[in-house]
């Protein structure tokens, strides 16, 4: 029983490390859709910055991660870029303008080598990519404005074979991939095994996906021995705030 309790409490704490590392980069406006048991956001996976102004249907970026392998390198068809549309992007200067969105489109990233990159001065000497787009881009972006890399992904409280996990999917240009357990068997939904709670900057539930600032996700597991529930279960909760929202005082407490 004791075994049994530790492998429960290990999965918690796995499901909970990998879920914080996809949203604790979250800007207010990413997460697409929440409920009690649901919560799809696109997940940041890297950051670059324009390198020269773009054609119509390619950019030139520059990893600014210094890691190797470059994290630009896992970018795949169907994967978003979110940059701003902006003219004028002066250092220090601040962004005037809503994100411009564009997904990449089928075929590969060509990896340039190490190169110049960013505003004229700036003096940016970067690993560089260039990636084909499926949308119009503007021809005044300016080198030197930030891009984030991100990923549509989805966690869930689902139902297999008579047990519930907690999954994870992403998406591509084909469709959502097979769903990933993270952690289980959970308690079922009406027990409570998986449940979100989304608030607003102010600490005020909320339903609406674009308005949620701060997310509180509560998991809660069964010990079993031979089928059967032994014992009072296990749980973890997380909080999270997303950036770019104002921070109150404090948190609200946890539920």
């Amino acid at each position: 029983m004791y075994k049994r309790q530790l492998q429960v409490s290990r999965e918690l704490r796995h499901a909970v490390l990998v879920l914080s590392h996809d949203i604790d980069r979250l800007r207010v406006g990413d997460v697409v859709a929440v409920s009690d048991t649901l919560l799809e956001f696109d997940a940041v996976l890297a950051a670059a910055v324009v390198c020269n102004r773009p054609t119509p249907d390619q950019l030139v970026l520059g990893d600014v991660s210094a890691l190797s392998p470059s994290p630009l390198g896992v970018a795949r068809p169907g994967d978003m870029l979110t940059t701003w549309q902006h003219s004028e992007f002066p250092s220090g200067g601040a962004l005037s303008s809503a994100p411009e969105p564009a997904r990449i489109s089928t075929g590969t990233w060509s990896a340039l080598g190490q190169g110049p990159c960013g505003a004229a001065g700036d003096g940016l000497w970067l690993p560089r990519w260039r990636i084909a787009v499926d949308s119009t881009w503007a021809p005044d972006l300016a080198p030197g404005t930030p891009v984030l890399l991100q990923r549509r992904t989805r966690y869930t409280h689902y139902r297999s074979d008579g047990q519930w996990w907690i999954g994870r999917r992403t998406l591509d240009v084909s469709g959502w991939e097979t769903v990933q357990p993270l952690a289980g068997p959970l308690y079922s939904a009406a027990a409570g095994g998986m449940r979100i709670q989304s608030a607003n900057w102010q600490g005020a539930p909320t339903s609406n996906a674009s308005d949620v600032a701060l997310l509180t996700l509560t998991l809660r597991a069964p010990h079993t021995t031979a089928g059967r529930t032994i014992g009072p279960g296990d749980s973890v909760q997380v909080q999270l705030a997303l950036r770019g929202a104002p921070q109150p005082d404090s948190l609200p407490p946890p539920p």
